[in-house]
């Protein structure tokens, strides 16, 4: 994100981030033809399993989140020391990075 939001601008870049993390959402309900592929023994999978449509359609969009995240994984907390007051920008900076640390937290409390 930084080359791209230095190049483009951090807003634009934040559309084009935003874009491509709904696409790959979307991919997720793309159906996939079910494979023909049996596991007999639950407790053994053999490695032919890993390269069934269904489960190489998670490994292709699961790489595409993770290069539309990398595109904006920057951007929210430039966007908000771009915009926020200097005389508060140090508190904002540190009440946001401790709302994004606490929603993993609470999500895996919860899970």
């Amino acid at each position: 994100g930084g080359y791209l939001s230095d190049r483009y601008g951090p807003e634009r870049v934040a559309v084009l981030a935003t874009s491509l993390l709904g696409l790959t959402f979307l991919a997720l309900g793309i159906p996939v033809a079910p494979s023909d592929f049996v596991i007999e023994d639950p407790n053994s999978i053999p490695i032919a399993y890993y390269f069934t449509p269904p489960v190489m359609k998670l490994l292709i969009v699961g790489v595409l989140f993770g290069i539309a995240n990398s595109v904006g994984s920057g951007l929210v907390l430039s966007l908000v020391a771009n915009h926020a007051p200097k005389s508060k920008g140090n508190t904002i900076l540190s009440l946001l990075r401790t709302c994004q640390d606490a929603g993993p937290l609470v999500g895996a409390l919860l899970a």
